[in-house]
C-alpha cells in the first residue's frame, strides 16, 4: 500500500521496491515541473496510464525553464542512485 498522489510518486514506490530519501526527491521534481508549466509531468488519465507513464515513459519537461531543466531531468531519473542528494 502507498499513499500519495499517483503523479509525484517514484518509481521504485509503484513498483513496491524500497524507497528512500531518493523518492522525495522524485516527487519534487514532478512538483517543481507542474509548478513551472503548469502541466503534470507525467500526463493524466488513469492511475495505471500514469504510473506507467513514470515507469517506463519520459516526463513531458517542455516549458520547464532552462536553468531548472537540468537538476529536475536528474531529480526524475528512474534510477533512485542517479538522482541529485537532498543534503
Amino acid at each position: 500500500m502507498f499513499m500519495g498522489t499517483p503523479g509525484y510518486l517514484a518509481p521504485e514506490v509503484i513498483e513496491g521496491r524500497p524507497s528512500g530519501p531518493a523518492a522525495d526527491v522524485h516527487s519534487w521534481g514532478a512538483t517543481v515541473a507542474f509548478a513551472a508549466t503548469g502541466r503534470p509531468p507525467f500526463g493524466t488519465g488513469s492511475f495505471e496510464a500514469i504510473f506507467y507513464q513514470i515507469v517506463h515513459g519520459q516526463p513531458d519537461l517542455a516549458g520547464v525553464p532552462a536553468p531548472l531543466l537540468q537538476l529536475v531531468v536528474r531529480a526524475l531519473a528512474r534510477d533512485p542512485a542517479r538522482r541529485p542528494a537532498a543534503t
